[in-house]
């Protein structure tokens, strides 16, 4: 019994200590919580906007290999936007592996950060950054959010909106929402230097 509560323990404990997650649907990145929203907000109670914000850069310059090609616009104190790369991170068959890119925008007040996935890049294969496919571009009415099967048969959902590609829709949650966690933890942490 004591196995079986540290397993779930170990398993469910980060969507306990951050519950608000991005969910993919046939509409786009929809918050799990209220599907009105594409975005989740990170509570840091007590924190000002600004150290918020300047946390969020530390976080980049910790986190990603090229901080200065990563960060793609910002308004100290008030917005950061930035790109993530993930290799290998979708996978529509067997075979088939894509890496993904996608763009992040982090708003900043106080206690708060509100964070938006503004725009995803397919990209295959992963070792090619410069051969994309957009798939999500909410600035465009068009094409809402192509998770739904398009003219080139990919796609999370099929025509019908109805989930075909379970892998690809799992995993590509799970690094968004890892991201959502690690900035969280790394956005609460208090500052600690004694030297």
């Amino acid at each position: 019994m004591k196995k079986i509560l540290f397993i779930s323990l170990i398993v469910f404990f980060p969507f306990v200590t951050y519950g608000q997650r991005l969910a993919v649907t046939p509409d786009g990145l929809k918050n799990s919580d209220d599907s009105t929203k594409s975005y989740v907000i990170i509570n840091a109670d007590g924190k000002k906007a600004m150290d918020l914000y300047n946390n969020a850069i530390k976080y980049i310059n910790f986190t990603y290999n090229d901080p200065r090609n990563t960060i793609k616009g910002k308004i100290e104190g008030e917005n950061l936007i930035f790109i993530t790369y993930i290799e290998r991170s979708l996978q529509f068959s067997s075979l088939n592996f894509f890496a993904a890119m996608y763009t992040t925008e982090l708003s900043f007040k106080d206690g708060k950060v509100r964070f938006e996935i503004v725009d995803i890049k397919v990209i295959y294969p992963p070792s090619n950054v410069n051969n994309y496919k957009n798939i999500y571009d909410p600035t465009v009415p068009s094409d809402p959010f192509p998770f739904v099967t398009n003219e080139n048969g990919w796609g999370i959902y099929n025509k019908k909106r109805v989930l075909k590609q379970y892998r690809a829709k799992e995993k590509l949650e799970s690094c968004i929402n890892s991201k959502i966690l690690d900035i969280s933890e790394f956005l609460n942490r208090e500052n600690k230097s004694d030297w």
